[in-house]
């Protein structure tokens, strides 16, 4: 890989990747089982879709949705669009650690309508694992869901939109990201 290309990649991606350790554990993945990253990625991508399904499928359960309801569900996850203002697609066609990480965090989602906030927790946890940023979203819901309990729901939603305001405007500087959900992951162990 040549950086020269991409003049601004460190400056957008050495913050995210100090936090993330998924491309040292399919390196060693690839050592350890003599397999090539495209048969690992094909792999980790079948993962990723049924990992996708099963948390869907959970997670429209879990809300009280009619298997029917479940089927248009798991329909609409399959449409792809590009993302706004990224480069990324909602569904890609290749593997991608942040799909999984998103479909883990469905699990995430499931947990929060059971109040099992401690669960969800720890998915989270696994997902950022996997990549950091796309796991701080799924805690932010956590937070904001777990505030919901505690406040007027009005409220809650004007916190949480206050935290998409921040993350949106902040998208450049991943450390204020990671210190509100951090600051908010803390108020749930208590």
């Amino acid at each position: 890989a040549d950086p020269s290309l991409f003049p601004a990649g460190r400056a957008w991606l050495e913050p995210q990747m100090r936090l993330w350790a998924g491309d040292e554990m399919f390196g060693l993945l690839a050592r350890v089982t003599h397999s090539g990253l495209p048969a690992q990625f094909a792999l980790f991508y079948l993962l990723t879709m049924i990992t996708l399904g099963s948390g869907a499928i959970v997670l429209a359960r879990r809300l009280g949705c009619s298997w029917w309801t479940v089927a248009t569900f798991l329909i609409l996850l399959t449409l792809k669009h590009r993302i706004a203002k990224t480069g990324a697609n909602s569904l890609e066609g290749y593997f991608h650690p942040r799909m999984l990480a998103f479909a883990i965090g469905v699990f995430a989602l499931a947990a929060i309508p059971a109040r099992r906030f401690r669960q969800a927790l720890i998915i989270i946890l696994l997902a950022a694992l996997i990549h950091t940023t796309t796991a701080m979203w799924f805690a932010g819901v956590l937070v904001a869901s777990r505030r919901a309990g505690r406040t007027r729901p009005l409220e809650a939603l004007r916190e949480t939109g206050e935290a998409a305001h921040l993350a949106v405007r902040s998208k450049r500087d991943i450390t204020v990201i990671a210190r509100t959900a951090a600051s908010g992951l803390l108020q749930l162990s208590g």
